[in-house]
Protein backbone atom coordinates (compact mmCIF):
# COMPACT_ATOMS: atom_id res chain seq x y z
CA UNK A 1 0.00 0.00 0.00
CA UNK A 2 1.43 3.20 -0.97
CA UNK A 3 4.55 2.02 -1.45
CA UNK A 4 4.98 0.72 2.36
CA UNK A 5 7.19 -2.50 2.82
CA UNK A 6 4.56 -4.27 4.76
CA UNK A 7 2.80 -7.24 3.29
CA UNK A 8 0.25 -7.32 1.02
CA UNK A 9 -2.73 -8.19 2.88
CA UNK A 10 -4.04 -4.92 3.95
CA UNK A 11 -7.57 -5.77 3.70
CA UNK A 12 -7.35 -8.49 6.30
CA UNK A 13 -5.76 -6.20 8.61
CA UNK A 14 -8.74 -3.62 8.92
CA UNK A 15 -9.48 -3.24 12.24
CA UNK A 16 -11.99 -0.97 12.23
CA UNK A 17 -14.50 0.21 9.49
CA UNK A 18 -16.75 2.91 11.23
CA UNK A 19 -17.47 5.48 9.75
CA UNK A 20 -14.89 7.91 10.54
CA UNK A 21 -11.98 9.73 8.73
CA UNK A 22 -9.87 6.91 9.60
CA UNK A 23 -9.42 3.39 9.15
CA UNK A 24 -6.96 1.47 11.93
CA UNK A 25 -4.93 -1.19 10.34
CA UNK A 26 -3.48 -4.23 12.61
CA UNK A 27 0.41 -4.32 12.38
CA UNK A 28 0.90 -6.27 15.79
CA UNK A 29 2.75 -9.12 14.04
CA UNK A 30 5.19 -6.71 12.00
CA UNK A 31 6.74 -5.06 14.93
CA UNK A 32 9.75 -6.18 17.05
CA UNK A 33 9.14 -7.52 20.15
CA UNK A 34 11.48 -9.48 22.79
CA UNK A 35 8.91 -11.54 24.60
CA UNK A 36 5.00 -11.29 25.51
CA UNK A 37 3.26 -8.41 27.54
CA UNK A 38 0.89 -10.22 30.59
CA UNK A 39 -2.53 -10.39 30.01
CA UNK A 40 -4.58 -7.70 30.71
CA UNK A 41 -6.88 -8.78 34.22
CA UNK A 42 -8.84 -5.53 34.14
CA UNK A 43 -11.66 -3.94 31.97
CA UNK A 44 -10.47 -0.89 30.18
CA UNK A 45 -10.95 2.54 32.21
CA UNK A 46 -9.44 4.75 30.45
CA UNK A 47 -7.23 5.84 27.09
CA UNK A 48 -3.97 7.82 27.50
CA UNK A 49 -2.52 9.80 24.93
CA UNK A 50 1.41 10.04 24.05
CA UNK A 51 3.80 11.28 21.62
CA UNK A 52 6.71 9.67 20.44
CA UNK A 53 9.89 11.43 19.03
CA UNK A 54 10.68 10.06 15.94
CA UNK A 55 12.85 9.08 14.72
CA UNK A 56 12.88 11.81 12.17
CA UNK A 57 9.84 11.75 11.01
CA UNK A 58 9.92 8.67 9.04
CA UNK A 59 7.09 7.19 7.77
CA UNK A 60 5.47 4.08 7.74
CA UNK A 61 6.97 1.56 8.67
CA UNK A 62 10.41 3.14 8.52
CA UNK A 63 9.53 5.07 11.42
CA UNK A 64 7.69 2.35 13.31
CA UNK A 65 9.90 0.04 12.94
CA UNK A 66 12.72 2.17 14.36
CA UNK A 67 10.79 3.46 16.85
CA UNK A 68 9.74 0.10 17.98
CA UNK A 69 13.01 -1.61 17.39
CA UNK A 70 14.47 1.18 19.62
CA UNK A 71 11.72 0.84 22.31
CA UNK A 72 12.78 -3.39 22.15
CA UNK A 73 16.45 -2.96 21.97
CA UNK A 74 17.70 0.23 23.74
CA UNK A 75 14.64 0.65 26.28
CA UNK A 76 14.04 -3.21 26.79
CA UNK A 77 9.95 -3.16 26.55
CA UNK A 78 9.08 -6.47 25.66
CA UNK A 79 7.05 -5.15 22.42
CA UNK A 80 5.58 -1.95 21.13
CA UNK A 81 4.04 -0.07 24.28
CA UNK A 82 1.11 1.69 22.56
CA UNK A 83 -2.04 0.13 21.32
CA UNK A 84 -2.35 2.32 18.46
CA UNK A 85 0.13 4.97 16.45
CA UNK A 86 -0.47 7.83 14.37
CA UNK A 87 2.49 8.81 12.11
CA UNK A 88 2.99 12.49 11.54
CA UNK A 89 1.63 12.18 7.81
CA UNK A 90 -0.47 9.44 7.82
CA UNK A 91 -1.10 7.68 4.65
CA UNK A 92 -4.34 7.74 3.08
CA UNK A 93 -6.32 4.91 2.38
CA UNK A 94 -6.23 4.04 -1.28
CA UNK A 95 -8.91 5.39 -3.76
CA UNK A 96 -8.89 1.90 -5.55
CA UNK A 97 -10.10 0.31 -2.24
CA UNK A 98 -13.23 0.44 0.40
CA UNK A 99 -13.79 3.80 1.99
CA UNK A 100 -11.46 5.22 -0.76
CA UNK A 101 -12.77 8.98 0.53
CA UNK A 102 -9.89 10.21 1.80
CA UNK A 103 -9.47 8.39 4.86
CA UNK A 104 -6.20 8.47 7.15
CA UNK A 105 -4.64 4.87 8.04
CA UNK A 106 -3.82 4.52 11.81
CA UNK A 107 -2.03 1.66 13.08
CA UNK A 108 -3.25 -0.74 15.83
CA UNK A 109 0.44 -1.11 17.14
CA UNK A 110 -0.26 -3.80 20.52
CA UNK A 111 -3.53 -5.81 21.61
CA UNK A 112 -5.66 -4.41 24.36
CA UNK A 113 -5.53 -7.41 25.86
CA UNK A 114 -2.44 -7.06 27.49
CA UNK A 115 -0.57 -4.55 30.26
CA UNK A 116 1.49 -2.62 28.10
CA UNK A 117 4.25 -0.51 29.58
CA UNK A 118 3.23 2.78 28.49
CA UNK A 119 2.44 4.83 31.39
CA UNK A 120 3.82 3.77 34.47
CA UNK A 121 2.25 1.74 37.10
CA UNK A 122 -1.48 3.96 37.44
CA UNK A 123 -2.40 3.72 33.73
CA UNK A 124 -0.80 0.33 32.26
CA UNK A 125 -3.34 -1.84 34.04
CA UNK A 126 -6.55 -0.47 32.73
CA UNK A 127 -5.84 1.61 30.29
CA UNK A 128 -4.74 1.87 26.21
CA UNK A 129 -2.82 4.14 24.87
CA UNK A 130 -2.44 5.92 21.67
CA UNK A 131 0.97 7.54 20.84
CA UNK A 132 1.49 10.55 18.14
CA UNK A 133 4.62 11.11 16.10
CA UNK A 134 5.53 14.46 16.79
CA UNK A 135 8.10 17.30 15.63
CA UNK A 136 11.21 18.26 17.43
CA UNK A 137 9.05 21.02 18.69
CA UNK A 138 6.10 19.31 20.00
CA UNK A 139 4.07 19.79 17.22
CA UNK A 140 1.24 17.53 15.39
CA UNK A 141 0.28 17.91 12.09
CA UNK A 142 -3.43 18.86 11.04
CA UNK A 143 -3.98 15.11 9.59
CA UNK A 144 -2.96 14.01 13.09
CA UNK A 145 -5.47 16.13 14.61
CA UNK A 146 -8.27 14.79 12.71
CA UNK A 147 -7.09 11.45 13.66
CA UNK A 148 -6.95 12.09 17.27
CA UNK A 149 -10.30 13.21 17.05
CA UNK A 150 -12.39 10.26 14.80
CA UNK A 151 -9.68 7.98 16.65
CA UNK A 152 -11.19 8.90 19.91
CA UNK A 153 -14.70 9.41 19.20
CA UNK A 154 -15.17 6.93 16.62
CA UNK A 155 -13.52 4.02 17.72
CA UNK A 156 -12.19 3.99 20.97
CA UNK A 157 -14.78 5.79 23.25
CA UNK A 158 -17.46 3.78 21.72
CA UNK A 159 -15.42 0.68 21.39
CA UNK A 160 -14.36 0.46 25.15
CA UNK A 161 -17.39 2.58 26.40
CA UNK A 162 -15.46 5.33 27.58
CA UNK A 163 -16.15 8.63 28.53
CA UNK A 164 -15.18 12.03 28.12
CA UNK A 165 -13.66 12.40 31.40
CA UNK A 166 -11.65 8.72 30.80
CA UNK A 167 -8.96 10.39 28.11
CA UNK A 168 -5.77 11.36 29.33
CA UNK A 169 -2.23 12.41 28.61
CA UNK A 170 0.43 10.90 29.82
CA UNK A 171 1.79 13.98 31.66
CA UNK A 172 -1.33 12.89 34.30
CA UNK A 173 0.96 10.62 35.72
CA UNK A 174 4.24 12.62 35.79
CA UNK A 175 5.80 12.71 32.02
CA UNK A 176 5.28 16.80 32.09
CA UNK A 177 6.38 17.29 28.62
CA UNK A 178 4.01 14.55 27.05
CA UNK A 179 2.16 14.68 24.76
CA UNK A 180 2.98 18.54 24.08
CA UNK A 181 0.73 21.30 24.21
CA UNK A 182 -1.10 20.42 21.07
CA UNK A 183 -2.76 17.17 22.36
CA UNK A 184 -3.28 18.85 25.98
CA UNK A 185 -5.10 21.27 24.98
CA UNK A 186 -7.46 18.79 22.75
CA UNK A 187 -7.83 16.56 25.69
CA UNK A 188 -9.00 19.12 28.24
CA UNK A 189 -11.19 20.67 25.42
CA UNK A 190 -12.60 16.85 25.20
CA UNK A 191 -12.98 15.99 29.00
CA UNK A 192 -14.41 19.52 28.99
CA UNK A 193 -12.09 21.02 31.52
Amino acid sequence: MMGLAWPPDWRDRVVSDSPSHVVILDVIDLLPRRHRYLPRGRPIDRCVVHHTGGPNLLAPPQGLLRTAGWLTRVRRFPGFPYQFYVPHAPDIWPDDWPWGDGRFVVYQTQSANVVSWHTREGGNPSGISVAFQKTARGDISAAQQVCAVNLWRDHIRPRWGLRNLDLQTHSMYGKKKCPGPTLESWVRRERGL
